[in-house]
């Protein structure tokens, strides 16, 4: 492999900004934290026209793409499908852990991965639900890997979390990082209210909505310039995280972090994602950190004391086989997958 960690960068249509108030400053610090972070990791190439996407086809092993919702029927780019791959290509297609983020996939979406599905060398998928999709809509047999984020252990993550200065910056000790990118509909904040004044801990807000930033509370801290070393650092030194993000779980789980999931959508909703919670909640036994309404003080301090040593080991022997997996895709030893699943 000659140019691992490549990645060609599309035009997005951006969405109404945002109205931040007294927090835009911090927030310009975080966009520029991400961008030096990634001008730091990782090779960018932006690609204007079709003779450009000639040149890097002809210099590239293969194409690789993963993996959080990228498929999401909801808000999907055909590029995600490698709809831009030049028709002559011989170059493989590799996905890693790419997730649809729903359980279902409406009639009116199911041309497109119908038509790019098939074109793909080796899928790998994220969970069970979006490897039963991938069958129904290309034939094909999906391997459920782990997300990406597991394939670092904790002491590397650490590694990386180690150029953060927000908890001396912010001058935190005992708190409760909220970190909320769901729906207005929920009165979360409140309910995390109850929950500090239980275990006496300030309230650190990760803002993700408009709301958040009108937020005049003396009682939270609002952090708005906090990027991906950041947003680890604050999980793993907070007394307890409350979250309806999949990856603030994931964080939380591997920083050794005592965490509540709240809901995000309502029961029945057709944009749900709760299903790819289920799934690593179930399968390294996390079902206590869905959060009750009947949580008694008792119960939440009990809670703080985290043992998550039985997911561990279920994490570390699922990691060698997915690095595994990984590295004979990309060596080209899975070029061919057959029906039966095998390899």
């Amino acid at each position: 492999m000659t140019k691992v960690g490549s990645i060609i960068r599309g035009r997005i249509e951006r969405k109404k900004p945002i109205e931040r108030g007294v927090y835009q400053s911090a927030y310009n610090d975080k966009v520029k934290k991400i961008h030096d972070l990634a001008n730091r990791t990782y090779h960018v190439e932006d690609i204007g026209s079709r003779r450009e996407l000639l040149k890097i086809d002809n210099e590239i092993d293969c194409y690789l793409v993963g993996s959080d919702q990228m498929w999401n029927p909801w808000m999907l780019s055909p590029h995600y499908l490698l709809d831009f791959v030049p028709y002559k290509s011989n170059k493989p297609r590799y996905t890693y852990a790419a997730s649809f983020g729903v359980d279902n996939i409406p009639e009116s979406k199911k041309r497109i991965y119908e038509k790019y599905l098939p074109l793909f060398n080796c899928i790998t998928v994220r969970e069970p639900r979006a490897a039963e999709l991938v069958e129904q809509l290309s034939g094909k047999t999906a391997k459920v890997v782990l997300d990406p984020t597991f394939l670092l252990s904790r002491e590397e993550w650490r590694e990386f979390s180690e150029q953060s200065d927000s908890v001396q910056k912010y001058n935190l000790d005992r708190y409760i990082l909220c970190y909320f990118i769901g729906s207005p509909d929920f009165s979360h904040i409140d309910t995390v209210k109850k929950v500090a004044a239980e275990i006496n801990a300030r309230i650190v807000l990760l803002p993700m909505k408009e709301s958040d930033y009108c937020l005049n509370d003396s009682d939270i801290t609002v952090i708005a310039d906090a990027c991906p070393y950041d947003f680890i650092s604050l999980i793993e030194k907070a007394t307890l995280v409350c979250t309806d993000s999949f990856h603030a779980v994931v964080f939380s789980f591997l920083m050794e972090t005592a965490f509540y999931y709240f809901p995000r959508f309502k029961h029945g909703d057709q944009y749900s994602q709760e299903a790819r919670l289920q799934n690593i909640m179930q399968k390294f036994g996390l079902e206590d950190s869905f959060w009750k309404e009947d949580m008694s003080k008792e119960q939440i301090c009990a809670h703080l004391n985290v043992d998550y040593r039985n997911g561990y080991k279920i994490l570390e022997q699922e990691r060698e086989i997915c690095i595994r997996h990984l590295v004979d895709m990309l060596n080209g030893k899975l070029m061919n997958e057959e029906k039966d699943g095998s390899f």
